[in-house]
């Protein structure tokens, strides 16, 4: 605000003639036209206006921390929340590529390296997140994680950097490139998934692979933390949810289910984001129900009723 009041009339003129010019706009033209009349258009009546003076694009330089800083936050909420970022770079660097793949491997599916640690084997987390966040020029890698009911901030910090460190994978330097592999016993389990994901008859076998490998359902609260994940990610891609419900689906002696039920709202491409980035066959998470529409008040929106089960090993295992 103190730059605003302290600008003049003249440099408010000349804010408006640098930044709102031809050279630093863009010309949408949607519907049923033809292009050769639609250009002959624009060159009559927008030709005649001068080009702007060239702009200088800001650079950002990418940030730096010569220390850890901790900021606490208290309000009345129902669950505290752990947020841990580190500044990264932005989308014109290489490296935002790799930390894209970096928040797969630690976050996601059960399998994945937070998620199975903190959701699935110690049970101290409700739900886990962690991806790269992206600007033009910087950007910050983040996890969160809420923690379960009776476990602290501090346990659950503790148990991340834990599994954040690489030293248990095998390291080959080639070059200026460092391959990353694990070890032959986590090799076997990958290659065994990868097979029973690319068998077409996948979900036929789905009995024998919770009993091998999906938890017991213990707990109904599986259903809300997979509400927490559904939101989460629906916040990464800017979807919105509306009507959420929750609650206990199949049982049979091979598997029991928890689901969660909700409408979006969106555009197009991020709904699309969001059910790539939801949907875990190998996880045995899956849309049992989707109902899609175009919004009748807004025809570049997309809402959607789905229904998402997460399925888990029964109580008493089979033989």
């Amino acid at each position: 605000m103190e730059d605003l009041s302290a600008a003049s009339e003249n440099d408010v003129k000349d804010f408006f003639r640098l930044y709102y010019a031809p050279n630093n706009a863009t010309l949408a033209v949607v519907g049923d036209f033809d292009p050769a009349q639609v250009k002959a258009w624009i060159t009559k009546y927008f030709s005649d206006l001068p080009q702007g003076k060239p702009l200088q694009r800001p650079s950002v330089p990418l940030g730096k921390l010569d220390s850890s800083k901790r900021l606490v936050y208290e309000d009345r909420v129902q669950v505290p929340r752990l947020y841990i970022e580190w500044p990264t770079v932005g989308v014109k660097h290489d490296d935002d590529y790799a930390l894209s793949v970096l928040g797969a491997i630690l976050s996601g599916p059960r399998t994945a390296r937070l998620t199975k640690a903190l959701v699935y084997d110690s049970q101290i987390a409700a739900n886990v997140g962690a991806f790269q966040g992206s600007n033009e020029d910087v950007g910050e890698f983040r996890v969160i994680v809420t923690p379960r009911p009776g476990h602290t901030l501090t346990e659950i910090e503790d148990a991340v950097k834990k599994k954040v460190d690489l030293s248990e994978w095998n390291a080959a330097s080639s070059g200026n490139t460092i391959v990353w592999t694990l070890p032959p016993a986590s090799q076997a389990k990958l290659a065994e998934q990868a097979l029973y994901i690319k068998e077409r008859d996948l979900w036929n076998k789905r009995e024998e692979w919770i009993r091998k490998h999906q938890p017991v359902l213990n707990n109904p609260a599986e259903a809300s933390a997979l509400l927490d994940q559904l939101r989460e990610v629906a916040n990464k891609h800017n979807v919105l949810i509306e009507n959420p419900a929750i609650g206990t689906g199949e049982t049979t002696p091979y598997h029991q289910t928890v689901f969660a039920s909700i409408e979006t709202k969106s555009p197009w491409p991020p709904l699309v984001h969001f059910l790539y980035d939801v949907q875990r066959p190998d996880a045995f998470t899956v849309f049992e129900n989707v109902n899609l529409v175009i919004d009748g008040s807004d025809p570049t929106m997309m809402r959607g009723k789905f229904k998402i089960a997460r399925w888990f090993a029964p109580a008493q295992r089979t033989k």
